[in-house]
């Protein structure tokens, strides 16, 4: 999705097994972007900015992302296999009884 309006009618309309997030997009900026993303999306979000920003990557993960990633930091190969990891990690979670607990339903 182009813009966080956009990601959040797909999320309520398509499922998916995680959601890759710029922090930056042209409705919504920073933490924010985050926030409102996770109020709906019941899957696992992994921030992934240009930002090299310690800071907003401890917010980021206290405040629920599955990840925090640079842009520089990783290869798209690289990128590749995390993502299939962390949908691989929610599908086994969500098929396992007893390990999804009700206060963390977005990772199940």
């Amino acid at each position: 999705a182009g813009t966080r309006a956009d990601a959040i009618a797909i999320l309520d309309t398509e499922d998916f097994d995680l959601v890759l997030l710029d922090l930056f997009l042209p409705d919504s900026a920073g933490l924010n972007t985050f926030k409102s993303l996770s109020r709906v999306a019941r899957i696992p979000i992994v921030v992934w900015t240009g930002l090299d920003d310690e800071a907003l990557a401890i917010k980021a993960l206290r405040l629920g992302a599955a990840t925090f990633l640079r842009k520089n930091q990783l290869s798209v190969l690289d990128l590749a296999g995390l993502v299939r990891q962390l949908a691989g990690a929610r599908l086994m979670i969500g098929r396992l009884p007893g390990l999804c607990p009700a206060e963390n339903k977005r990772l199940c």
